[in-house]
């Protein structure tokens, strides 16, 4: 369904009872600031804007998309608003093709005494009839997988460096490409963790070089769709201040002395305890400004892991050098559940040419692949197995991402975040593309293809040239 409130008034209430929705409250999370909006369900309240702002004199608008559920016989809209101005509300019902009006409520009633409430009662019977997601035609064609881990560990409770392995090893290539290419996902974009003791030149290589040689192996098989990344990864502590200057002389050292063909530097977290993160490090600090030139001479992308906080921090690294190519994931702060990120992109997106997304475990919101409450294969396959959990969570993630992916069709891209070993496993890869190709069938048709391996390639392409 599609919701448009439209108000001279500048307090405005709007209840509904009979239907329920839990997808509205993340369309709503991309509105403007500048409207304030609580919403439960399908209840509107307090939607207002400062006495005192620069579009008082305009039309408050608010425009969501919601799945709703039938909880009732009867929907019954109750509309509140100050004495004066006009409140329309209109209900409509996107297919995906044509948009059809389903009902439209006006409250224009100038009373003098009090709150102005009125009450409008809705026939369910217009409702279309209830969404059912496997009558629509998955999307079959091909995925490009934008952010992958090529070594991780065992899982969530076991992240030391002894749990940690190469994931497509020439053990294991075998079976995983061959399960990569019955899912159609033609490439990936894999991060090969350099491991280090706090940049010391002296360091023997043992682990990191197993690594290398193992992933030289695979890349050179006819089969392979690995595109490489280099991961500067720590595993014995977040390199202090002192060290950030060796940052790109270990880069460099660690591209040059390696036949595998490095097309990109990721993924680099900040304000982050990962083992990824440097410590007191900030994105425009200068051996980052280096990095970016650097990036830029070698032909290469460059992935980073950014957080709310850095938002200004990565608008003035975007500016630094506008041929860098960054691909970027994250800007929903760890930990805190979906963040309003939509206004964001769009700035970041408006201002920057350089800039791209791809939207990896956080497309299964609130349960994907690496949040902290899922331990184990068991556990995540399980929950995926409730026909009612799986389609309440596609729901609720094309209600966060939809709206942004198709804003932007040709700079937002697929992905999965793969880390632990048990994510390699072909039946959880198997209903990892299974959920992105359901994900993917329900935006709109000219986007899909964009967003499930055009950019993707299209952004390696420019970073190449």
């Amino acid at each position: 369904l599609k919701v448009h409130v439209e108000t001279a008034s500048l307090w405005t209430s709007i209840e509904v009872s009979g239907l329920q929705s839990m997808t509205s409250m993340y369309a709503l999370l991309q509105g403007g600031n500048e409207i304030n909006v609580d919403i439960e369900g399908l209840e509107i309240y307090d939607l207002s804007r400062p006495e005192n702002s620069a579009d008082a004199s305009q039309n408050i608008v608010l425009e969501i998309d919601v799945i709703a559920q039938k909880q009732e016989d009867s929907a019954v809209f109750r509309i509140r608003k100050e004495n004066s101005g006009t409140v329309s509300y209109t209900l409509s019902y996107d297919d995906g093709n044509t948009t059809e009006e389903i009902a439209k409520f006006t409250n224009d009633s100038n009373e003098r005494n009090g709150d102005n409430p009125k009450t409008f009662h809705l026939d369910l019977n217009k409702l279309p009839r209830p969404i059912n997601f496997s009558d629509r035609k998955q999307y079959s064609g091909p995925l490009f997988d934008a952010h992958v881990h090529l070594a991780g560990s065992k899982d969530i409770k076991h992240t030391r460096l002894n749990d940690d392995r190469l994931h497509i090893s020439p053990e294991t290539a075998d079976e995983i490409l061959t399960t990569l290419s019955d899912e159609q996902i033609v490439g990936l974009i894999g991060f090969l963790p350099i491991i280090h003791n706090r940049f010391d030149e002296n360091d023997d290589d043992s682990v990191n070089r197993p690594y290398q040689d193992g992933t030289l192996e695979v890349i050179n098989r006819p089969d392979n769709i690995i595109i490489p990344f280099i991961h500067p990864n720590s595993h014995t502590g977040i390199p202090p201040a002192k060290d950030s200057e060796k940052l790109l002389e270990f880069i460099d050292r660690n591209i040059t002395g390696t036949t595998i063909p490095v097309k990109g530097i990721g993924e680099i977290h900040t304000s982050y305890p990962q083992t990824d993160s440097y410590d007191s490090m900030r994105l425009v600090d200068q051996v980052m400004l280096d990095l970016y030139d650097y990036a830029a001479a070698n032909d290469l992308i460059l992935m980073i892991h950014p957080e709310l906080v850095d938002i200004d921090d990565l608008h003035r690294a975007l500016d630094h050098n506008p041929n860098t190519i960054f691909l970027l994931h994250g800007l929903i702060d760890s930990g805190a559940g979906g963040e309003p990120i939509a206004e964001h992109l769009e700035d970041l997106f408006m201002k920057h040419q350089n800039a791209y997304f791809s939207v990896d475990a956080a497309l299964m919101l609130g349960y994907s692949l690496m949040d902290s409450c899922i331990h184990n294969k068991e556990q995540f396959m399980a929950n995926l197995r409730s026909e009612l959990f799986y389609y309440r969570l596609l729901a609720s993630s094309l209600a966060f991402w939809k709206p942004v992916i198709e804003a932007h069709p040709t700079r937002m891209m697929w992905g999965s975040d793969l880390h632990y070993w048990w994510h390699y496993e072909p039946d959880v890869l198997h209903v990892i593309a299974q959920f992105g190709r359901d994900f993917i069938s329900n935006l709109n048709t000219e986007v899909q293809e964009g967003f499930a391996y055009r950019n993707a390639l299209q952004m390696l392409n420019t970073a190449s040239k």
